[in-house]
């Protein structure tokens, strides 16, 4: 089974004004071209149990989304945003991402295994932050995120969660979304 690693920042409390929210994360993201605009329903515990009975366990996919666009421009990104539905931006090649990246890629691969992120994704809207692998953890519910991820898995899940949290990158990039989201909370986890 293939994995998919992520290292998320996010809030969990709503927000007021999305629509700048997603502009300033554009942003300080450093997102040159977006791949895509979805919309999709909302992913909270709550909803989840509704439609299925219990927790979901499967990866989200943002191209399963009731409506997208595909390459936007960040204004017709940004208008394609309503209220009531959960809203994603993907992108490949964020200036953010890459950097992040690799300090990854300088963790001992003994450690690391082959994970490494190449894809960014902001999410607005409520959804739940869980590593669906061989067990299930929760990390918390967000309203806002933005996730780094990538295929591959670690050697050692609790040392590379560890050292990814740790790195200072990681850190700094945390303040730095402060002004925009106020409180940041960061996870990493890996799903397949």
């Amino acid at each position: 089974m293939g994995l998919t690693g992520q290292l998320v920042y996010f809030r969990e409390s709503l927000v007021s004004e999305p629509e700048e929210i997603i502009r300033n994360l554009i942003d300080r993201v450093e997102i040159d071209w977006i791949g895509s605009a979805s919309r999709f329903p909302d992913r909270s515990l709550q909803s989840l149990r509704e439609v299925r009975g219990e927790i979901a366990v499967e990866q989200f996919d943002p191209h399963d989304g009731r409506s997208r666009l595909k390459r936007p421009s960040v204004e017709d990104a940004i208008a394609f945003f309503r209220d009531g539905e959960n809203f994603g931006i993907y992108a490949w090649e964020a200036k953010v991402q890459i950097e992040l990246s690799k300090m990854i890629m300088a963790i001992d691969p003994s450690i690391r295994g082959d994970w490494v992120i190449d894809t960014t994704f902001i999410e607005i809207g409520p959804h739940e932050l869980f590593e669906a692998a061989s067990t299930l953890n929760y990390f918390g519910h967000a309203e806002v995120s933005v996730r780094f991820s990538g295929n591959g898995s670690p050697n050692d899940w609790a040392q590379c969660r560890r050292m990814v949290l740790e790195l200072p990158e990681v850190k700094a990039f945390a303040k730095r979304l402060e002004p925009i989201l106020g409180e940041v909370k960061t996870c990493v986890y890996w799903d397949g």
